[in-house]
């Protein structure tokens, strides 16, 4: 949240010296993945899979707007009291059965 919160104070400080507005979404969702490189000798890439990749990737382009920083539920309960937020309206993401909880960090 750190790391997002400096991109998007980076990206503001770069819009000043620019004569167009770049803006740019956050998501992160909490949770265990796999990383690492995945292919043939002949074309790699290096590669993050798993259940909270594939939502992070949802939250970005169903709920993050141009300017935010949206988190998980998973990831508010780890950043609870050391960050500020905003509680959005709970969800129910593309593929998913059950809501799920996000909020906008503010700041």
């Amino acid at each position: 949240v750190e790391a997002a919160l400096a991109m998007r104070q980076a990206l503001a400080n770069l819009n000043l010296q620019l004569d167009q507005k770049l803006e740019m979404r956050v998501a992160i969702s909490t949770g265990v993945a796999l990383t690492g490189d995945i292919g043939s000798p002949r074309r790699r890439e290096f590669t993050v899979l798993g259940d909270v990749v594939n939502t992070a990737s949802r939250i970005e382009d169903e709920i993050a707007k141009p300017g935010e920083i949206v988190i998980s539920g998973s990831t508010y309960q780890r950043v609870k009291g050391q960050v500020r937020v905003r509680q959005l309206a709970s969800r129910t993401l593309r593929g998913r059965t059950a809501e799920s909880d996000f909020y906008a960090v503010e700041g």
